[in-house]
């Protein structure tokens, strides 16, 4: 038997009482209520999702202010994560590529993974990074080992395309996709 439950609002569901339903009234009521519940789960669970997730790939407008006057200083463009470990080389990166003109145009992943195991006793520790996390930007010349960032942080998969002037400190800004860009 169906009772009534009262609710508060237009956005509450309720079912009425049997001596003052129809049939298909009831039946349409509790159609609604069904329908209405429906749409906030969907929602719900479209508005949802995990920043370690992977996420979309963004390009980035690498400029090189060491090519005026020239020649153009060479160099490797890395990413560096906001979930860093305590390693001794130094802090996780990621290699977006090398740079050896005066603009260049790179891809930031979607996602990256890094391991870590301990040698004294052989567990691996795995770090997850998406592009719906931090990333911070800094160059090297040579190796990765002890290599630091030196931008500002921010979130790639928020735009398309971004912009940034390395070697620099410079917080990359937000622009179109580098083929546009790029003459």
């Amino acid at each position: 038997m169906l009772e009534e439950t009262e609710g508060t609002g237009d956005h509450s569901c309720y079912l009425p009482r049997r001596q003052h339903s129809t049939f298909l009234g009831g039946r349409m009521d509790l159609f609604r209520c069904l329908r209405r519940s429906l749409f906030v789960v969907i929602c719900g669970a479209l508005a949802c999702s995990s920043s370690t997730e992977p996420g979309p790939r963004a390009q980035l407008l690498v400029t090189n202010p060491t090519c005026s006057p020239g020649p153009c200083a060479q160099f490797h463009v890395l990413g560096f994560p906001q979930n860093q470990p305590n390693t001794p080389g130094g802090a996780w990166s990621i290699d977006l590529g090398f740079v050896a003109s005066g603009t260049t145009c790179l891809t930031i992943p979607g996602s990256a993974t890094f391991t870590v195991t301990n040698s004294g006793t052989g567990a691996v520790t795995t770090y997850n990074w998406s592009s719906r996390q931090s990333l911070s930007l800094g160059t090297t010349a040579g190796s990765q080992i002890g290599a630091s960032p030196s931008t500002a942080s921010f979130i790639p998969a928020s735009s398309t395309g971004w912009i940034v002037s390395l070697p620099g400190s410079a917080a990359p800004g937000v622009t179109g996709p580098c083929a546009q860009l790029v003459q």
